[in-house]
């Protein structure tokens, strides 16, 4: 099946990823959302350009690192499990070989970022760091295997932050599933079916002010990679 945008067909990679944050974000809020049954396998992950030098760092230690826990950050994927949502893991590089690690649920939601519909990853699903943080991408299509998507963390006062962007695109291969299934369980007391079903239709809450501090934060939640939540 082939999706299309409702603007035009010529958006690139290039020409997405060279527009400032706050372009981004204008052109997100006019996007539809992903559809759940065309998320589907891996996709290349690409972050947003840095704005300074000290970003740069920042964003390489975190998410382009083959040392770290996380590891270098190739993408995402993504596997339906039920008719209102699915499942997804990371997949990044660490010495030479891919590794599937950190896990998320999925399912269509409203947009911390806009209140729109959103196609929503959420950490919080399983048992990591980034969910302990809820962590929360939202994706909506650009143009057929392209993808413009968002992400914020919960702050301490208990508002989101301020978004980073990034892009997908793909599918680039089919769903093989995380390296240790056994490593990040489902929260406790709950089932994936049973979080998706119980999707906020909500207004977003309160976002934060401080701009690129906060948005630091939702960078810094993939470091840890998928090393469990303490309970």
């Amino acid at each position: 099946m082939t999706y299309a945008t409702t603007l035009t067909d010529d958006w690139t990679l290039d020409r997405a990823l060279a527009l400032s944050r706050l372009e981004q974000l204008a052109l997100f809020a006019t996007l539809p959302a992903a559809e759940l049954s065309e998320m589907d396998g891996e996709y290349f992950g690409h972050a947003e350009k840095p704005q300074d030098s000290k970003a740069e760092t920042k964003q390489n230690d975190a998410l382009f690192d083959e040392r770290s826990p996380f590891g270098f950050w190739l993408g995402k994927a993504f596997k339906l499990t039920s008719p209102v949502g699915g499942e997804g893991y990371n997949h990044c590089r660490k010495s030479e070989r891919t590794v599937r690690h950190l896990r998320f649920g999925t399912h269509i939601g409203a947009s911390y970022v806009d209140g729109k519909a959103a196609f929503l990853i959420t950490y919080a699903s399983f048992n990591n760091r980034s969910g302990a943080v809820d962590l929360t991408d939202e994706v909506r299509r650009l143009t057929s295997g392209l993808y413009l998507c968002a992400a914020t963390v919960r702050m301490p006062n208990g508002e989101r932050s301020r978004p980073t962007v990034f892009l997908l695109s793909g599918p680039i291969g089919p769903w093989i599933g995380p390296d240790d299934p056994n490593r990040e369980s489902l929260r406790a007391n709950t089932s994936l079916t049973g979080r998706l079903l119980r999707a906020r239709v909500e207004s977003p809450r309160g976002r934060s002010q401080r701009g690129s501090e906060d948005r630091l934060l939702v960078t810094n939640s993939l470091a840890d990679d998928n090393t469990p939540a303490e309970s």
